[in-house]
């Protein structure tokens, strides 16, 4: 569900390159703990964060909203915001908790935040700095908003929303290391909950990912359509981490689509890669703007780059599904309302009995959007 915002830029020879891919067919997840930084308010600010009667309710036919739709009460919908509803509260089923650069969280002020990943509708992610790893380590830390964060401890009853699993499916698919198909799957690293004005928000410290497929097409595609060698490799690895979550873990992830896969690259490419955005690249934020009578200033979302391809092989690079925000256990789901609507299964739309294979419908047809055979999906709101 994250999105980010990618500046396209000029990659030359970038076509030619794939093209000429030759592939073969060889191939600790903590508790939860609370942290009050030093400094922070942490009595909620119920006059600031009041609900906004101008924002716009949410009704069942948007496409707003990919894997399920809140009721009008809980969920409204964000109008004139850069990014993430920042000045929306609890009450209109947000309340994001207020991140800058160079905050610390963590035990002993570990993470250092540097930088904006990405935002989504339910959390915000960011680039932060181990300051306990001698070996310079990046991570990447997904604050959920309060509202996500209820619904992932089970504090919020909404009978229209299922509670989230997100944190729990993550530690399970971080056990292994040995499967073959868990190398496809973003790993949780910690978990802990903080404190802020806006109330408390469990944060995923995960694994660093580049640029999601949905970023990464517009710059390395013709016509939209990535080179064949290329979709091969990633299909390969999207149908092992699925048999890997399927079986192993007893995981549907129901919410497959190209902006939940992510590139990644070697611990050296990704360091190099930190590094040269952060002494390049400085942070960026949008022009103050007044928002339901509040200033807002947002920072822009600023994804890693891609690698210097004379330096990066693609035929090394390893894509992973992440966001497992709408996952489902096998055997014990608590919703029906999933998928992207546009890459919904037949069982789902027709309301029948669905298992793990609607992930396979979903792989099936992001596969039909990549390839050079594109079918057009985008009026079926799916966002691509």
């Amino acid at each position: 569900m994250l999105s980010t915002t990618v500046t396209k830029t000029t990659l030359t020879r970038v076509t030619p390159l794939f093209s000429s891919l030759s592939l073969s067919n060889s191939h600790r997840p903590t508790g939860w703990t609370y942290q009050c930084p030093a400094g922070r308010d942490v009595g909620y600010d119920k006059g600031r964060r009041k609900a906004h009667s101008m924002a716009l309710a949410v009704n069942a036919a948007t496409d707003f909203f990919t894997s399920s739709i809140p009721t009008v009460a809980q969920r409204v919908k964000p109008v004139g915001f850069d990014e993430e509803a920042c000045t929306l509260g609890l009450t209109d089923g947000y309340s994001y908790a207020e991140v800058d650069i160079g905050d610390r969280f963590g035990d002993r002020d570990r993470y250092e935040v540097m930088r904006k990943l990405g935002w989504g509708m339910y959390a915000t992610t960011w680039l932060v700095k181990d300051h306990n790893n001698s070996n310079e380590a990046y991570y990447a830390i997904k604050i959920l908003n309060h509202y996500g964060t209820l619904l992932e401890s089970g504090d919020f009853e909404d009978p229209s929303h299922p509670r989230f699993h997100e944190r729990e499916v993550l530690a399970r698919v971080s056990l292994s290391k040995d499967s073959l198909g868990s190398q496809y799957c973003m790993k949780l690293v910690e978990s802990f909950v903080i404190q802020r004005s806006t109330g408390e928000h469990l944060c995923l410290v995960l694994e660093l990912g580049g640029m999601s497929l949905q970023g990464l097409r517009p710059l390395i595609s013709r016509n939209g359509s990535l080179p064949t060698q290329f979709v091969k490799m990633i299909v390969k690895q999207m149908c092992l981490a699925l048999e890997y979550l399927h079986t192993e873990c007893k995981v549907v992830h129901t919410d497959l689509k190209p902006s939940n896969i992510l590139v990644t690259f070697s611990p050296e490419d990704t360091r190099d890669l930190v590094n040269t955005a952060l002494k390049t690249r400085p942070v960026e934020r949008y022009s103050p703007r007044k928002i339901l009578g509040e200033t807002v200033e947002a920072l822009r979302s600023q994804p890693l780059p891609l690698p210097n391809f004379s330096k990066s092989n693609p035929h090394t690079w390893r894509f992973k599904i992440t966001d497992f925000g709408s996952a489902q256990w096998v055997g014990r789901r608590s919703t029906n309302r999933v998928q992207p609507i546009g890459l919904r299964a037949p069982e789902v739309i027709l309301g029948r009995n669905w298992n793990e294979k609607i992930d396979i419908w979903s792989l099936g047809c992001l596969v039909r959007i990549v390839s050079p055979w594109k079918f057009n999906l985008t009026r079926l709101g799916i966002g691509l």
